[in-house]
């Protein structure tokens, strides 16, 4: 029997009236704190805001111990990027290998990975790797606000492929203010490229950053690209990530996600919960980031 997974990842909330319970993800961590050198026109590090700044590894250590002895299974590793394109880990690599053996599972986003730093992440015991993924020219130039090639995201995948890491990419769609991004492109990439998991989120418009005042993708066109990804990638586990537009226009995509065979969704509205309670589908809601699904590959 099918088991749906959703997940209630770090730093949200959700309580289902049905079941009289509540969920909740303890929030990430910020390598970088409040610091990020690109400061994407999508986000502008305000994502960062609502992370943990954990700037030294004796940081990182403490709240991990905290996070253990509450009873907590996992932590998601964070930050801003560089100029260059990457989530500035290397000196925390011991104090990860000693959060590994705690026992704690880590997910970590890396930004883009060159071989040594893969293999710092394979020798760290980290359980998963998270990239935001593009093949998108203009994505990478205009909204990135990288210099970098495509070839850089292909090679990260597989530097960290390479050096045993799983890995889950995230495609975000619409993520050029809305309109096509090159989604097709990056799913067809990626099923020659064979990563773990795939996660595919939707921009959604932040206040105070450059496209606060874009709207989403039609729901029309991310069920689109949710059809062509499930259709593309068939052996590898797919989740509706949890950054995308909660509007009531937008919430018949979850349960259509999961019509099309996706293995997991992120951070639902209380309505599809209640949709999956009311037809008898077997669902298991897990505190942890969706790229879990990986797990089950």
């Amino acid at each position: 029997m099918v088991v749906i997974r959703v997940f209630i990842p770090s730093g949200h909330y959700l309580y289902v009236p049905s079941l009289g319970k509540e969920f909740h993800g303890h929030p990430p961590v910020s390598l970088t704190g409040r610091y990020c050198a690109l400061r994407c026109k999508h986000c502008n590090a305000r994502i960062l805001e609502r992370m943990i700044p954990v700037e030294t590894p004796q940081k990182l250590l403490m709240i991990a111990s905290d996070l253990y002895r509450a009873g907590v299974k996992s932590v998601l590793i964070s930050g801003g990027s560089n100029s260059r394109g990457e989530v500035p880990f290397e000196r925390f690599i011991d104090a990860i290998k000693y959060i590994k053996r705690l026992g704690l599972r880590i997910y970590i986003h890396t930004g883009l990975v060159d071989e040594f730093r893969a293999q710092l992440l394979n020798e760290a015991g980290v359980d998963i790797a998270l990239i935001d993924f593009t093949v998108e020219e203009r994505v990478i130039r205009d909204v990135l606000n990288l210099k970098a090639t495509a070839k850089e995201f292909i090679d990260s995948v597989k530097n960290l492929t390479k050096f045993s890491v799983k890995v889950a990419p995230h495609i975000i769609i619409g993520i050029l203010h809305g309109e096509p991004s090159g989604e097709r492109h990056a799913i067809d990439t990626l099923s020659q490229l064979n990563p773990d998991a795939v996660v595919l989120a939707v921009f959604t418009p932040m206040p105070n950053t450059p496209f606060e005042a874009f709207s989403p993708p039609n729901p029309s066109y991310i069920f689109e690209i949710l059809r062509y990804a499930r259709t593309r990638l068939r052996s590898i586990p797919l989740t509706y990530g949890c950054m995308k537009p909660h509007d009531e226009m937008f919430q018949p995509l979850e349960i259509e996600a999961l019509q099309l065979g996706f293995e997991g969704l992120s951070f639902p509205s209380y309505s599809t919960v209640e949709y999956l309670i009311n037809n008898n589908i077997q669902f298991e809601i897990m505190q942890e980031c969706c790229a879990y699904v990986a797990f089950l590959k």
